[in-house]
């Protein structure tokens, strides 16, 4: 079935200001970085960057290269027990104060996905590879090598070639969008170009 084949990236489409944002360098992010689940893993502070505005809008998604994201969003991945993907809370800190930021709507969450496939097929993309993907002009995952994997352990997956792409099947997009996500686009694997 393509079905089984349909992957996206989530990405931001920018419809709201965000500062740039950071992971504090105290030890509370470590977390995003293990191969594994994390057990009771702190609150990891997110610092937003200046101009920090008086109040941020109902955002759903944001990256720190990380992907962060809001408590509906949340509500709607945790409950699905997605393989070897693990959602730990956060709080956005004021760089100029180091205060927790009162001006969210929502608490925030990061995304540790620690499930990577060495999925591209090299026959068909035209990427170049090193220590990640260097170059991308076209990029197509390998069905072979994911049909050998059951679909539920593939539902959320890294690239093992470069873990800066992060595919969400087709499966998890549908239900995300049942909330009307902010801040939020999603873009299908054959329509990924240029890097």
């Amino acid at each position: 079935m393509k079905e089984d084949f349909d992957y996206f990236l989530i990405k931001k489409t920018g419809e709201f200001f965000i500062p740039y944002i950071t992971l504090a360098n105290d030890g509370t992010s470590d977390s995003l970085f293990m191969r594994k689940k994390v057990e009771n893993p702190p609150t990891i502070r997110f610092y937003l960057n200046k101009p920090v505005p008086k109040t941020l809008g109902p955002v759903d998604f944001m990256t720190c290269p990380y992907l962060i994201f809001s408590d509906k969003i949340a509500s709607v991945l945790n409950p699905l027990n997605l393989y070897k993907i693990q959602l730990i809370p956060g709080v956005l800190i004021e760089e100029k104060t180091n205060e927790p930021y009162q001006g969210a709507e929502t608490n925030y969450w990061g995304l540790q996905l620690y499930n990577r496939i060495k999925a591209v097929d090299l026959e068909q993309s035209i990427v170049d590879i090193d220590v990640g993907i260097n170059k991308l002009e076209k990029l197509v995952l390998d069905k072979k090598i994911l049909q050998e994997i059951p679909i539920e352990e593939r539902l959320v997956f890294k690239l093992k070639e470069d873990s800066s792409f992060e595919f969400f099947h087709k499966s998890i997009v549908e239900k995300v969008k049942e909330v009307n996500p902010s801040n939020m686009e999603f873009v299908h694997v054959d329509d990924i170009t240029g890097l």
